[in-house]
This record gives C-alpha cells, sequence and structure tokens, in this order.
C-alpha cells in the first residue's frame, strides 16, 4: 500500500509553524486536530478499512535494547472504543495485567496467574506500559478538546503535533507525519502504579501526580494480510533515560474477545 501524499494546505501549514522572518507575526493555524486525524486513518489504509477492524490482538517481545534477549512478552486485545486489556510476563518480576475499562486505567500484579496478594504493607512498586500498540482508534477526549500546536522536526521530517489534554490538567502530544500521514511518536505522561494494601488485599492506583514523558517512536509500518491496514512492528520508547524497544511478532484482527476482560481483575475476597 502506498502512502498517501498531503494536500496543499497541510504543505502551507507545515511552512507556516516552521518559521519565518523574525519580524513576521505567525499565520494562524488552520488545519484542525481532526483533519489530522483524518489523514492519518487515510494513510493507515482508509476509513472503510480501519473501520471494519473491531478488535485485535498483537504479540509483542519486550526489549531493553534492540539487540538485547527478550525481557518480557505483551499480549494485548483491544477494541474500537479504545478499550485495551493487556497481559504481560516479565522473565525477571513475574507477571502482570493492565488496561482500560473506558474510563479508568488499571493495573495489577499478578503471582501464579492470579492477582497478587502482598504479604508486606510497606511494599511498593511501580511499572507503565505502553499506552498505543497498534493503531489509534481516535485521539483521547475530556473535557477539554485536542488541538494542533504546530511542526516539529522530526530528522528529516517535519510533523504536525497534536495536543490532547486529560481532565487532570496534563496532556500527551501526537507527532503525525507531515509527508505520509502516519503517527510517528507520542510523548504521554507516565502515570505511575502503585501496589499496595487497602485492607488486605492488593490496591492498584494512579500517583496523583506525573512528572516523567514517555517517548514513543512507531516504525516499520506494514500491512496486516487480512485487513491490509498498516500496523508500526517496531515501537522504541524511552523514559527516565530508560529505553525499550516493543518488536511486534503477531498481529490477528477481529477475533472473538471476551468484554469482561477490560474491568480490572479482583483478588479472591476483595469487595467489588
Amino acid at each position: 500500500m502506498g502512502h498517501k501524499r498531503p494536500g496543499l494546505t497541510l504543505g502551507i501549514l507545515l511552512l507556516a509553524t516552521a518559521g519565518g522572518r523574525a519580524d513576521e507575526k505567525p499565520p494562524a493555524i488552520r488545519i484542525t486536530p481532526q483533519a489530522v486525524f483524518a489523514r492519518y486513518i487515510q494513510a493507515v489504509g482508509g476509513a472503510q478499512a480501519v473501520g471494519q477492524l473491531h478488535t485485535t490482538h498483537i504479540k509483542a517481545e519486550l526489549h531493553d535494547v534492540s539487540s538485547a534477549p527478550t525481557l518480557a512478552f505483551i499480549d494485548h486485545f483491544d477494541d474500537e472504543s479504545g478499550k485495551y486489556y493487556e497481559v504481560g510476563e516479565d522473565r525477571y518480576l513475574g507477571g502482570w495485567r493492565n488496561g482500560f475499562d473506558g474510563k479508568e486505567y488499571w493495573f495489577v500484579s499478578l503471582y501464579q496467574g492470579r492477582p497478587w496478594r502482598l504479604t508486606d504493607q510497606n511494599t511498593k512498586k511501580y511499572s507503565h506500559s505502553l499506552r498505543h500498540v497498534g493503531i489509534i482508534g481516535n485521539l483521547p477526549s475530556g473535557s477539554k478538546p485536542a488541538e494542533v500546536i504546530g511542526a516539529a522536526q522530526l530528522g528529516n521530517s517535519k510533523a504536525i503535533v497534536v495536543r490532547a489534554p486529560y481532565d487532570d490538567d496534563s496532556f500527551s502530544l501526537y507527532y503525525f507525519d507531515g509527508q505520509t500521514g502516519l503517527l510517528e511518536r507520542t510523548d504521554v505522561p507516565v502515570h505511575w502504579h502503585r501496589w499496595g494494601y487497602e485492607g488486605k488485599e492488593l490496591k492498584a492506583s494512579h500517583d496523583s501526580k506525573w512528572g516523567l514523558i514517555d517517548t514513543c517512536y512507531y516504525k516499520q509500518y506494514e500491512p496486516e494480510p487480512q485487513s491490509k491496514v498498516l500496523f508500526p512492528r517496531t515501537i522504541e520508547c524511552r523514559v527516565g533515560g530508560y529505553l525499550r524497544t516493543y518488536k511486534v511478532t503477531r498481529i490477528e484482527v477481529n477475533p472473538p474477545v471476551d468484554p469482561t476482560l477490560f474491568k480490572e481483575p479482583q483478588p479472591a475476597g476483595a469487595a467489588n
């Protein structure tokens, strides 16, 4: 599948936001985040093809660096509403589950395949997970709308930058390539997950403060054989100086997915 080229409006926007004479007032941005996102959908395969993707199943290997042995395995399921469920297995730390139920992100540790009952009430561990593994079904929505904030130089190309605010006063940045329309990069605030006690059971929660940014680059877009939709096959992320690489090993479109997977699992005996 060939990558679509941008229209004249986008080319003008890139020139307008990338610079000009020092005494010139930058012109107002005339492209909307909805238009940028529509170009992205067109670039990965078009609205009709993407609209046929109701669920996806993606398996990936996680490496510390591109040439290091596999650190963890990711098994990721999502649906067209934006909900997702993920099982991870770390050869050093054990397993975990995390997801998004449509309203809240959640994370739990696993012990022998079950949510972990801690024995040390002072134990606190932190983890985070890649926000976008496959393609984006839509930009995040909150009480404040997304906005195009300008252009950025990424290597030899320029990207249109869309800012999507969250209701906790943080925001994510999405960088869409000015030539292809594909998503090149995301800057997502890390909401660290705290593992601790509430009563006798494990309770996973988000710290209220965020301070680190997880910067991910999406590379090697290739068509999925059945739908022909382009998916990134390599994702390189860095947060706090720590680099990790996700290598996608399998993509399955429209598999049956139990909708209850997206709900946070509760340890045995925990109150609902």
